[in-house]
């Protein structure tokens, strides 16, 4: 099993879910909504190795990297977490300022996480379903954004949408697919299995990109 469990907390991880597609805003961009965060979980992280360094705000997980919020799971070969500096008091200032000891504890907040990279083999669950991967996830805790680089794409059950990058925006529910010139957004929709009167169970593909 894997050698180091960690926990953190930070406000939300993506969370599941597709809405109805809408009309792209702009050539090669196409917008689907998102389901909002509601609370706060702790966040548990396992790997092969784990390095911190104190001076830089940063720990990196190595080697088949697992971080778990709640029903969310990310995986990847490497993580690497940016922390919040620690405020010194007043007094710890006025020593530093002095030249004094200041509180040999002081460094990262390790309860507070400002930015997420997750790099290698990036795949994001919910429930044991598969919701999105990538090569690269870069989440930012002051945006609440999380962006999904190298070949992304997302999922809702068999529902597909693929593009260049990915943009989860938490707090908002939203979620932007954006294409190129060389790659448009592309939606591969299954039909419901629902009493419509219709047998045909082939997924529907649609490339979006405005001219």
């Amino acid at each position: 099993m894997l050698g180091i469990l960690w926990v953190i907390c930070i406000g939300v991880l993506p969370s599941a879910a597709f809405g109805a597609a809408e009309p792209a805003t702009s050539s090669s961009v196409t917008e689907i909504s998102a389901p909002k965060p509601e609370k706060k979980e702790p966040i548990h992280i396992t790997s092969d190795k784990m390095e911190a360094y104190n001076k830089k705000n940063m720990i990196i997980f190595i080697g088949s990297v697992s971080a778990i919020q709640g029903k969310m799971e990310i995986q990847s070969d490497r993580l690497e977490v940016f922390m919040k500096k620690k405020e010194n008091s007043a007094v710890e200032g006025a020593a530093a300022a002095s030249g004094g000891n200041t509180n040999p504890a002081a460094g990262p907040d390790q309860s507070s996480v400002d930015r997420l990279i997750a790099i290698g083999n990036v795949l994001i669950t919910q429930e044991n379903s598969k919701y999105a991967s990538a090569e690269h996830l870069d989440y930012r805790e002051a945006s609440g954004i999380a962006v999904l680089t190298g070949n992304p794409r997302a999922w809702d059950n068999k529902n597909q949408v693929i593009g260049t990058k990915i943009e989860i925006f938490l707090r908002d529910g939203r979620t932007i697919v954006y294409g190129s010139k060389s790659r448009r957004v592309s939606v591969t929709l299954y039909p419901s299995n629902d009493n419509s009167g219709s047998n045909s169970k082939s997924p529907t593909t649609t490339s979006l990109n405005g001219k």
